[in-house]
């Protein structure tokens, strides 16, 4: 089957933006174990497809993936401080279960923050891939105009796709047409537009390592080696695991699918009780 002609094979829940603000999710499998599988900014819970069509294989339990706030079909908020983000994903995970967490870029940080235990979940492991630790005064200005942007108008979905594909990191990676992209853009009354509130830049540049000290559980970090938001020594800094994940860029887990799903045994050999 083609990428063109992929089926979609999970459903959001709940569709749309839920009347209780609660976060849109993927989800699928059972068991008191449950893998969360958290997104990077920008994007949205989709770019997990490609590992969720190869999981079975390598978890063999429950999973969530959610659209972080203000993303995908997640609703918009005022409020996207890392703290209150975490408290948002940790409002969809039931209680007892033990959470396992493979996230990517400001994913990951959350992942980390999740790892506190500060937030009413049972964290047991964390693998960040992608998380920037190092930023630049300008990029630091980057970031900012980006949150105070207003959202951008298209006329069509094609050049709301493309440029979803552009800011995400996705160009080249997934076509117009794949699932992976369906829910990064929305048409409302001023045209097509990106899913993703531009306020959610407003995050900004999270202290990585201050966020490692306070996790309450084993974490590793991983990167590839063409990513060019953060190398390997750099993680190998911080004082925890680091895998190279090789010659891939800032999204392996679309980019090369099995091998960011490897990891998983990271968090098994981290002590899980699958």
């Amino acid at each position: 089957m083609s990428v063109l002609d992929k089926k979609r094979l999970f459903d959001r829940v709940p569709a749309g933006a839920a009347l209780d603000g609660r976060l849109a999710a993927l989800s699928g499998g059972e068991s008191e174990d449950v893998l969360l599988l958290l997104h990077g900014l920008g994007a949205t819970a989709d770019v997990w497809r490609r590992c969720l069509e190869r999981l079975p294989a390598f978890w063999p339990g429950r999973w969530l993936a959610p659209d972080l706030p203000g993303h995908g079909s997640s609703p918009w908020t005022h409020r996207y401080a890392a703290g209150a983000q975490a408290a948002a994903i940790a409002q969809l995970v039931p209680d007892g279960q033990r959470v396992y967490v493979l996230a990517h870029s400001l994913g990951g940080a959350l992942g980390v923050l999740l790892a506190s235990n500060w937030f009413g979940i049972d964290v047991r492991a964390v693998v960040a891939f992608g998380v920037k630790v190092n930023w630049s005064a300008q990029e630091r200005v980057v970031m900012a105009r980006r949150a105070s942007a207003s959202p951008k108008a298209f006329a069509s979905r094609d050049e709301a796709v493309d440029f979803y594909l552009k800011v995400s990191g996705l160009a080249g990676l997934v076509l117009r047409d794949d699932p992976v992209a369906a829910y990064g853009v929305l048409e409302d009354a001023t045209g097509w537009r990106l899913a993703a509130d531009p306020a959610t830049a407003c995050v900004g540049a999270l202290p990585v390592a201050s966020m490692l000290a306070v996790a309450n559980c084993p974490v590793v970090l991983a990167a590839g080696r063409l990513d060019p938001m953060v190398g390997i020594d750099e993680l190998r800094g911080l004082g925890h695991t680091a895998v190279d994940l090789g010659a891939v860029g800032h999204n392996p887990h679309v980019e090369n699918p099995e091998r960011v799903l490897d990891l998983i045994r990271h968090l098994t050999d981290a002590g899980a009780e699958i």
